[in-house]
Parts: structure tokens; sequence; C-alpha cells
């Protein structure tokens, strides 16, 4: 039911290398590139070439899309960073001859591969794990980008010191062949994700993020913290050619400063980036980045200079690159593989680059107009940190939608007949009715001119007259109500079944004496179909039977079934009443009564509070009590719980069950369905999504206590308060895939048996 720990760690192993890898290169690479053309061009000329670069990239992007759409990143990703070291290589055989150009050539090809090979990377690791195992493992994966990014710093800063600043050049092709490497082996690392469908194929990327909100809030995101970087970036490099002039220093200077940024961003994903995702959230943890940007643009503008303004852009960087790297890439896991490769790739460096031109040409026009831009910009950086931490306060609602989405896309992978194992079911009733299951039906003859006295066998379970007393033929005199009490209390079962065949409706005046046959076998069903009209009418009478601990068992696990049918208020309450019962199956009717209730009369609400103590007690016990709580009565379909599922009762508990149907009360009840299918589909990413929605729906107390009942091995820990939407999402998107993967295990089950 999960994915093997040596898959596991394969992928993760593999995913961890090529972030070292990737990172050290882009650390390197940013410092090459800024020592080569600040030594060669003039500060100014910087907002013209992000806005060319960035302009080719937003081109470049749409293709990237559709290619990635079409391949998916496991086929694409390492023949990418092939290329690009490729690519590297050969700026690196001219840029002696014109070094101008090669720095022209270097900066377009780090915009435009960087952005994208980063971007795809992480798609490759999104659709490799599910959800719940991303966040888990992404810290890991993330820090050891960030182990790269320290070295790649050290290694730019000795070169630079040692060598002219061309002799990385193969540094960085050594790099990114590595990365190549890594990515080969992750894509063929443990299960490979499902793959889209034709149709799924032909999806838009635009069209994607016209249709879902969560993506284009993502996407806008992205874009207005480009723009705060883009201004903090000019600043920081304008200072910074005031101080240093000649390349190598440049270089050196650069080398020194993305070292001392990786190391933060290390100190950062190792200590705080798990802390935060586990106990704030993915968007409580990605508003940090725009809340810095905010406080740092504000603080830059009252103290300029190289040091205040360099530390601001230091710090954007490390946080970018660890808290917020983190939770954004989480933020697509509940998105459907086809949708995020159509779409990741527009809104990671599509929309970057778009706000790389903004930013640029926003920088440009301002240098026109005034020489002292570096205030005005630092002021912008500080509102857009604010926009974009109100953004991302909106995105934890995204995220539960995400994941409802995603439950509900998959809906058909769980589906389920409610077709029950019935050599199962046969040998339970065996044993059990060997049992003494129902105390003795009350003597209910009061003349014994009208009726023959009844008395319940405390061994079999069946009424039956009692000796030496017969029931007497009403004359033709006798009002007809007396003639159906009088069958009713015949003890004779056939009587009562006509009795109560022909008192349809049941009169008010017959309720009293139906109900106690709810304690016969032989007629209980008859009973049931009588007193359900009259459930509305007579809710009182039967709410005293159910709530009293001494009335007979049998009539009080079965009475729910009765209210079932109810609309009332009242009825609402009682059964809640009953959700404290002392016997489990009492417990278990009421709570599927009280689901049919309010799925049918959906103005009828239950205190949220109530259920989940309720729920709370049920999974607050010992793993033998949880496991050994059973039903004595046989379900008709219509009875069963809308979480039963006869191909998982093998593998299931009616423990679970009804846990779930409290659940489904005050939880949306199609999503927790499908999640709770998915809980026992071979698909560990299936299972994994259900794993995750649960994770961030349940209250902490609760989800505690209901884990080891789920057999998960994950190692305990302080779970986020995250999202809802974003869990939910992912979850319905899911369903089509739990649905055929269940239908494989009855298919099993069929075979063997």
């Amino acid at each position: 039911m999960s994915v093997p720990r040596s898959s596991t760690e394969a992928s993760v192993t593999a995913a961890t290398i090529c972030a070292f890898a990737m990172i050290a290169n882009q650390v390197a690479g940013k410092a090459v590139r800024d020592a080569l053309f600040l030594s060669n061009f003039d500060v100014t000329v910087l907002p013209r070439v992000i806005v060319v670069s960035s302009l080719l990239t937003i081109g470049g992007v749409l293709g990237a899309s559709r290619l990635m759409s079409a391949r998916g990143p496991g086929r694409v990703v390492p023949l990418a960073f092939g290329l690009s070291a490729l690519i590297t290589l050969s700026i690196w055989s001219f840029v002696h001859l014109a070094p101008r150009p090669a720095a022209v050539v270097l900066y377009v090809h780090m915009s435009l591969f960087g952005a994208i090979l980063i971007s795809w990377f992480w798609s490759l690791v999104t659709e490799r794990f599910d959800p719940r195992t991303a966040r888990r493992r992404i810290g890991r994966i993330a820090a050891g980008g960030t182990a790269g990014g320290l070295l790649g710093g050290i290694v730019a800063e000795r070169v630079g010191a040692l060598f002219p600043v061309t002799m990385m050049f193969p540094v960085l092709g050594i790099l990114q062949a590595a990365s190549a490497l890594a990515t080969y082996r992750l894509a063929r690392a443990g299960t490979a994700p499902r793959s889209p469908s034709r149709s799924e194929e032909k999806v838009s990327g635009l069209r994607t993020l016209s249709r879902i909100p969560y993506l284009r809030n993502l996407a806008l995101l992205v874009m207005i913290g480009t723009v705060a970087a883009v201004f903090l970036d000019y600043g920081f490099k304008h200072w910074a050619t005031q101080e240093f002039q000649d390349g190598a220093e440049l270089l050196r200077f650069f080398a020194v400063f993305y070292t001392a940024v990786a190391f933060l961003t290390f100190l950062i994903q190792s200590t705080l980036t798990r802390p935060s995702l586990e106990n704030l959230g993915l968007s409580r943890t990605a508003s940090f980045l725009p809340l810095l940007v905010g406080v740092g643009g504000l603080a830059a503008l009252a103290v300029p200079g190289l040091a205040a303004v360099g530390s601001v852009r230091g710090l954007e960087s490390a946080v970018r690159s660890s808290l917020f790297r983190s939770s954004y890439e989480l933020f697509y896991a509940p998105i459907s593989p086809h949708e995020k490769r159509a779409s990741k790739t527009i809104v990671d460096v599509g929309f970057d680059r778009l706000g790389d031109v903004i930013g640029g040409l926003l920088i440009q026009g301002l240098l026109l107009v005034t020489s002292a831009a570096s205030g005005i910009l630092m002021a912008a950086a500080a509102v857009l940190g604010a926009v974009g931490f109100w953004l991302t306060r909106r995105l934890h609602h995204g995220y539960v939608t995400a994941l409802e989405s995603n439950l509900i896309g998959r809906a058909g992978d769980v589906e389920t007949t409610p077709e029950e194992d019935a050599a199962t079911r046969t040998t339970f009733l065996q044993t059990v009715a060997q049992m003494e299951l129902s105390g003795t039906v009350p003597d209910m003859s009061t003349d014994t001119t009208t009726t023959a006295l009844a008395a319940h066998d405390r061994e079999t379970g069946r009424m039956k007259p009692t000796s030496g007393v017969t029931a007497r033929a009403p004359s033709a005199t006798i009002d007809p109500m007396l003639v159906a009490a009088a069958q009713l209390r015949s003890g004779d079962a056939v009587s009562v079944r006509r009795a109560m065949r022909s008192a349809t409706p049941l009169p008010p005046e017959l309720v009293s004496l139906v109900i106690p046959l709810l304690a016969w076998d032989e007629v209980a069903s008859g009973a049931l179909q009588s007193l359900r009209p009259a459930a509305d009418r007579h809710c009182g009478q039967l709410l005293d039977s159910l709530l009293d601990p001494d009335e007979d068992f049998s009539i009080r696990r079965r009475i729910p079934r009765v209210l079932s049918s109810a609309t009332t208020e009242r009825a609402a309450e009682g059964l809640l009443l009953g959700l404290g019962d002392r016997r489990f199956e009492v417990r278990y009717q009421c709570g599927i009564a009280l689901a049919k209730l309010t799925e049918r009369r959906s103005e009828i609400t239950v205190d949220r509070g109530a259920i989940l103590e309720a729920v709370s007690r049920e999974v607050h016990v010992d793993r033998r009590v949880w496991e050994s709580q059973r039903l004595f009565d046989e379900q008709t379909p219509e009875d069963e719980s809308p979480f039963f599922d006869a191909a998982l009762r093998a593998r299931s508990s009616r423990s679970l069950e009804h846990v779930f149907t409290m659940l489904s009360l005050v939880f949306p009840r199609r999503p927790l369905e499908i999640a709770y299918r998915g809980l026992y589909a071979s698909d560990p990413n299936l299972r994994g999504t259900a794993l995750e929605y649960l994770e961030v729906i349940l209250p902490t107390e609760i989800r505690e206590d209901l884990w080891p009942f789920l057999e998960d091995q994950r190692p305990s820990a302080v779970v986020s308060p995250k999202s809802r939407e974003e869990a939910l999402e992912s979850l319905l998107r899911s369903h089509q895939s739990i649905q055929i993967d269940l239908a494989e295990i009855r298919k099993r089950a069929e075979d063997t048996s």
C-alpha cells in the first residue's frame, strides 16, 4: 500500500544530487554572468539586457510548455540539462575572441535555461512524489540545493582569485552534465507517475491558467515578486559598481556575496523550513518573502548604500531559495500532471520573465527621468512586498480547492460497488447467531379475549406464542384497529406481517405496538418499513426508546434506521445524542441516519463541536477495541454507510467507516468518500494524496489518535494546519485513478476466489 522505502530513497537521493549540482551551477553561473557583463558594460545597460533576454525567454516558454505537455519531464529534463552544458561550453570557445557578445549570450542563456531548468526539475520532483511525500521530503532535496549553492559560490570565488573569469565555463559545463545524469536517474527511479491521456496532452497552458484561479494567483505572485527582486537587484549592482571596477574584483565580490547568500540559505533551509511548513503551513511560509521585501525596502530607503541594499538583496535571495521555494513548489502538488506540465513553465518562467520585463522597463524609464533612482526603487519594492504578502494569504484557500478538484477529477479511480463479501458475512452471522443479542421483549398481552400472550426466546432471538394460550378470531363487529393490534401481539410471524401490510400507513395507535417488534428478527424488516413513514410524527416516541439505556438492544440498534427517514431538527438532535451511546452499533447506526437526514435536508445542521467530540471518543481507543467492533444486523445496501465498500471489507473496518461517516457531517462528504477509498489504493500517489487531504482538514488531536489506525509509518511530528482547499483539490483530482486502482483490487480478489 506504500512505495517501497528503497525506491523512495533512490528517488530522493537522485533529486538531492541534481538539486546540488543545479543550484551550484546557478550560483556560480550568476557570479560569472554578472562579473563578465559588468566588466564589459555600464550598469545602466543592464535594464535593457534584462528586458531583451526576458522577452526571448517568454517566447521560448510557450514552446517549452508544449514540449513538456507532450513529452513529460522524465524525457525532457535530462536532455535539456545536457543541451545547456553544450551551449555553455560553446560560449567558452569564443569568449576570448568576443567578450562583449559572449557576455550578452551568457546573460540570455542564463535567463532562458536557468529558470526553465529549475522549473522543469521541480515539475519532475512533484510528479515523482505524491503531495504528502513531497512535503515530507522536499526539505531534504532543497537542502541539497542550498549546499550546492554554497559550493558553487566558494568555487567561483577561488577561481576568481586564481584564474581569469573564463575558467569558470568548464566548471559550469561539468555541473550541468552532472545535473543531466541525476535527472535521468530520478526519472527512472521509483514508480512512474500516471501518463496523461491523449486529450490531457492537448491541454493548453494559457487556457489552464484562465480556467484555474489558483494558478492565476500563483502567476501573479511570481510576477510581483520578480519585479520587486529586479528593483532590489539593480540597486545592489548599482552600489557594487561604485565600489569595484575590475572584472576579477567584481567576480570575487559577487562570488563572496553569492556564497554568503548560499550559506544563509543553507542555515534557513536546515533549521527553519521544515518547522515552518509543519507549524505554519504553505501560505504562511511563502508570505515570509514578500514580508521581508516590504520591510527590507523601507530599511534600504532609510539607510542607502551597498551594505544596506546588499543585505536586503541577500536576505531576499536566501528566503526565496529556502522558505519560499520549498512552499511554492508544494503549491503545485495538487495540480494534475497534465495541467502542471502545460502551465508550470509558463508560471515559473514566463511570468518570472514578464516581471523582469516590467521591472526593466520601469527602471529604464526612471533612469530617463532621474539619476537618483535607487531610493525610488526601494520604496517601490516595499509597496510590492505588501501586495505580495496579501496575495500569499489568498493561496491558502486555493490549495484546499485544488486538492478537492484533484479528488473529484480522479473520482472514477476509487468508485466501487456496494456488493458485500457474502462468504465473510455469512460466516460472521453464523457465529453471532448463537450469541445472546437481545433482551426479553416485554409481555404485550392485556386482554386474553382479544390476543395471545407473546414471549421472546432469548436463545434463538425469536418471538413465540405463550404455551396454552391461543388467539381468538375477532368477530365482525370488532374494530379493525383492535384486529390489527391483536395480530401484532399474536406472536405469529405471518399474522404480524399481515397486520403491518394492511395497516399502511401505520395508525398512531399502533406505533407503540410495532416498536417492540423491532427486536423480533423474523418481522424486524417489516417493522422498519412500517415505522419509517411515521418517523417524523412519532419522533419523540422513537427517540425515547433509542436513548433509554434499559431498552432492548435489538430495538435501540434498529431505531436509527427508522429515523433515517425523518426530516426534522428534533430527529437530528436525538441522533446526535445517540452518537454517545455505550454500544457501538447504536452509535454506528445513528451516524448513518444522521448523515442521510442532513443530506436530504441540507438546512438542518449539526453541532460541529459535538461531532468532533464524538469522533475524538471513537479514535481514542485501544487498537483491539477498534478492530473488534462489529455489527450484529445484516445491512441492506440502503442502510450501509456511504463509506462501506465490499471490496475493502477485509482491509477496512466498521470503526473507520463510522469515523468517516461522522466526519462527513462537518466536512465535504464527496472528498471524504474518495479519500477513504484512496487509503486502500495500491498506487502510493493516490494514497499519499488521500493522507495529505486528511492531514490538512483534521484537527490535530483527532489526527494524532486516528493515524495509527491508518497504518501510517511516518515518524510522529507536528503537522501544519495547512489550507484544506489546497489539499481538497488534489484529492478530487485523484478520484478516477483511485477507482481504477480499486477495480483492479476487486478483480484480483475475484480471480483468487
